[in-house]
């Protein structure tokens, strides 16, 4: 349909239902089937030297960040064990990037909304290989001196194609890389670059996310 009618009408069932409060964000219904949703999937977690299993990474996070937060997800693989675990204060403090499905996108539009609000400090998570694509908004960033924090997912390749590949009975090895440091990629740009592969690590990091 025409984008503004289509717009007004769903604000217009929106505003008959209460808005989305009364939908169900972060009622307790809803929170009953995240709940179970986590259940489901957290087993064990994974051990392995100088890497950490993601569902610890965003567990810890979602516990240690400032409370009142922006949150953008960039496109890839990482992407699902940040919707499912990571919560934000609101619907429009989160930023759903994988709408583009374009590798990179979740990085300029993080600081799109940084800046867009400065009350709020903006965590943006995107996969390794979407930081490589877009590294240079780094700059913008640093440049027009916007505090956030930028979250590198980082398992050495294309992810979500080794598992298109696989399914499709595919060879996979095109979709693994080796993964410069970007900790000091992102120093280079003028920010704080802090590679992460302890538990102990992550908390630091927190912290100084939080102070920023």
């Amino acid at each position: 349909g025409d984008v503004r009618a289509s717009v007004e009408a769903i604000n217009g069932y929106l505003e008959q239902q209460g808005g989305p409060q009364k939908l169900g964000f972060r009622s307790a219904e809803t929170k009953n089937v995240i709940a179970q949703s986590r259940a489901n999937q957290d087993g064990p977690y994974v051990e392995a030297p100088g890497l950490l299993d993601p569902r610890l990474v965003v567990n810890e996070l979602n516990r240690l960040l400032p409370r009142e937060r922006i949150v953008a997800i960039c496109s890839g693989h990482f992407m699902n064990f940040v919707a499912d675990r990571l919560e934000v204060p609101e619907p429009e403090s989160f930023v759903w990037g994988a709408s583009f499905v374009s590798l990179g996108v979740g990085i300029p539009l993080g600081v799109g909304a940084a800046m867009g609000r400065s009350d709020r400090h903006c965590v943006v998570f995107v996969g390794d290989g979407g930081f490589l694509m877009c590294p240079q908004e780094l700059d913008t960033a640093v440049r027009h001196r916007v505090p956030m924090t930028f979250v590198v997912m980082n398992d050495g390749a294309y992810g979500a194609e080794v598992h298109f590949l696989t399914n499709k009975r595919k060879p996979t090895h095109m979709a693994f890389f080796e993964t410069p440091n970007l900790a000091d990629i992102a120093t280079a740009y003028g920010a704080i670059g802090r590679p992460v592969r302890t538990e102990s690590e992550l908390r630091e990091a927190a912290k100084l996310a939080g102070q920023g």
